[in-house]
């Protein structure tokens, strides 16, 4: 999963640090990031239509909303 992300940011982004979580995913994000706060997370979107982001929930929304820290989110 690394490996692909990298690929995707390749030329435009050098990560500085792979950390793989596991859990609830926004839980687990915000807890990191209010452990390490001087941490700028980079969020992918996928980009599910308002109404499924409203009755499922959506990740980064969650990260963004307690986040301690800078949250970048970028689309698909």
């Amino acid at each position: 999963m690394f490996d692909a992300a990298k690929e995707a940011v390749s030329g435009k982004l050098d990560p500085t640090e792979e950390i793989l979580l596991k859990g609830d995913p926004a839980h687990e994000i915000i807890e990191y990031l209010e452990a390490n706060p001087s941490t700028h997370m980079v969020l992918g979107r996928r980009g599910h239509s308002a109404v499924r982001s409203l009755t499922l929930g959506s990740v980064s929304e969650k990260v963004i909303r307690h986040a301690t820290g800078p949250v970048t989110v970028v689309s698909e």
